[in-house]
């Protein structure tokens, strides 16, 4: 299953109000693993992104992961673009 290639932990950060203020933060709302690769320059100029600057991380279904969230592998910070879901 596509599980085996999962080879990277994840933390997803969600922006959240703080407690007894006005502001908002990025909280982390879960760590799960996953699967992280570059975007072809195909699909990267096809939504209308930067090349190599585009990433596509695959995830159990399940994941509650939202456009807006923040992913970050490797003490890297990815911001969600969108979220698609595919039966494989």
């Amino acid at each position: 299953m596509i599980e085996e290639f999962y080879n990277k932990t994840a933390s997803i950060q969600r922006y959240q109000k703080i407690a007894g203020t006005n502001k908002m933060e990025y909280g982390t709302a879960s760590e799960i693993s996953c699967h992280l690769q570059p975007m072809s320059a195909e699909q990267s100029v096809n939504i209308g992104g930067a090349i190599s600057k585009m990433f596509v991380m695959w995830c159990d279904e399940d994941t509650d992961i939202r456009e807006g969230d923040q992913v970050t592998i490797d003490n890297i910070e990815y911001k969600v673009k969108g979220v698609e879901d595919y039966d494989l």
